[in-house]
């Protein structure tokens, strides 16, 4: 799909006889070589020409230092692969990429987040700052069990929405906003002794790139805290380490 919803082209997979697979025989792995959020890396280097190479099943995004190494690349692959050059880069995995600004490109969730919150039957609701009381205590042990129906499209959702914050948890800023600063922030807290089932606090951070959330986190901690201030503590650790590596 093009960012505007158009189809750009179609595919097609197919199985033949799945049922036949023994299990612990091709079973288990399916080998297709798929990009994680923080495993991209330089694959090579083509003299003075810096080149990344994104790869997500059969489609290989190509970024070099160089404007005339990728050509060059595509040509040399082509010699060994059968390739599509589709040309320059605009919608990618839900990503919508706008190069109308020479030497920078900026990236976009906004079809992609509108399209989660149809699916969601949540278009209309109205954007809030606190999502969920603050006070709630949950336990593993409250509420009705889903449905298979219901678990299968919770789980749809869940894993749409974990895409999405890769790039930007707030989903009405992702369709109304955005924000020209380069300031670099954190900031942590923690739930002390929040779990009414083994009290262990609850850490979370945020890190901020100008007005823009570039990665966060909010996890059970792993040991029993004897005080806010360690919890506390050991939030901070975790938003010092995340915001050291970026």
């Amino acid at each position: 799909m093009h960012s505007d919803g158009t189809v750009e082209r179609y595919n097609a997979c197919l199985v033949a006889k799945g049922f036949k697979q023994p299990h612990g025989l091709d079973f288990d792995e399916t080998f297709i070589p798929v990009v994680k959020p923080a495993t991209i890396r330089l694959l090579l280097s083509l003299a003075l020409a810096r080149v990344y190479l994104l790869v997500y099943v059969d489609d290989i995004i190509v970024i070099s230092s160089s404007a005339a190494a990728i050509p060059n690349l595509i040509g040399e692959l082509r010699s060994e692969f059968s390739v599509q050059d589709l040309g320059l880069l605009h919608y990618f995995l839900g990503i919508e990429v706008d190069s109308r600004t020479s030497g920078t490109l900026l990236l976009r969730q906004r079809k992609y987040a509108l399209d989660l919150l149809a699916r969601a039957g949540m278009l209309k609701c109205s954007p809030a700052h606190t999502l969920m009381a603050a006070s709630e205590c949950l336990s593993s042990t409250d509420g009705d069990v889903l449905s298979p129906d219901e678990a299968t499209r919770y789980h749809n959702l869940v894993g749409g929405v974990q895409y999405l914050t890769l790039t930007r948890p707030d989903l009405s800023f992702v369709v109304n906003k955005a924000s020209p600063s380069t300031l670099l922030s954190a900031f942590s807290d923690a739930d002390w002794a929040g779990s009414v089932e083994d009290r262990r606090s609850t850490g979370g951070h945020a890190i901020f790139y100008g007005g823009n959330l570039n990665a966060w986190s909010a996890r059970k901690q792993a040991t029993v805290s004897r005080s806010s201030t360690e919890s506390e503590y050991k939030a901070l650790a975790n938003a010092t380490t995340e915001i050291i590596w970026i």
